[in-house]
This record gives structure tokens, C-alpha cells and sequence, in this order.
């Protein structure tokens, strides 16, 4: 091979890189994606499906009362909870930056997860 194929060969091989490093990028970085969540009721009934990345407050009842399901940056939480302990409020913002749980609400039936895809 000679010194001006090995030129070519390389400008070739750098030109691929960065295009496919631009495609990357671009969706990957730049392109929002749409990550949604549900409310299930009783383990198996759908009672509202979100976008994590959409800010919203949502108003629902439960077995026991109503509660808040709270969602802003990309995250979200039960807030104002109508049961007895508020172990569901205390389980904060979700997914966390380190850790992921779904919320448990058990007073009154309901799961706020992630949607399973």
C-alpha cells in the first residue's frame, strides 16, 4: 500500500466517525424522548398512563381518599395522600438519579410506575 492510499483510507474512516458520532448525538441528546408511566389500580387496572416529561399535577381517588400523583423534570411522586401512614409520599421523587422503585400506595390500592415496554 501506498503512503497516499493510507491517507485516503484514513480521511475515509474519520469522515464515518464523526457522522455517525453526529447521528448519535442526535438521538440520543437532542431528541426528547418520551418516557411514560402508569397508575394501576389493584395490580392490573390502568388508571391513568403519563409522560414523565410532560409537568403535570394529576387528581385521583383511591380505596381510601384521593391523592395527587406529582410529575416535573422527567420525575414523579404522590402528593396530598387521603390515607393513614403517607409511606407513599415519603418514597419522594421517581426514578431517582441512583435507585428506581415504583410507589406503593397499599391503603389505597394503586402503583405509580414506569411503563413496561
Amino acid at each position: 500500500m501506498k503512503k497516499k492510499d493510507i491517507y485516503v483510507i484514513g480521511s475515509i474512516l474519520s469522515v464515518a466517525i464523526i457522522l455517525f458520532a453526529g447521528i448519535w448525538l442526535y438521538q440520543n441528546k437532542f431528541q426528547k424522548k418520551t418516557e411514560m408511566a402508569q397508575v394501576l389500580y389493584s395490580g392490573t387496572v390502568v388508571m391513568l398512563e403519563f409522560d414523565i416529561n410532560e409537568d403535570a399535577i394529576y387528581h385521583l381517588r383511591g380505596d381510601v381518599g384521593h391523592f395527587d400523583v406529582e410529575v416535573k423534570d422527567g420525575q414523579f411522586r404522590m402528593i396530598n395522600v387521603d390515607c393513614p401512614n403517607h409511606n407513599c409520599e415519603g418514597m419522594g421523587w421517581q426514578p431517582d438519579d441512583n435507585f428506581y422503585m415504583p410507589i406503593i400506595c397499599i391503603p389505597n390500592n394503586v402503583v405509580v410506575q414506569l411503563k413496561e415496554e
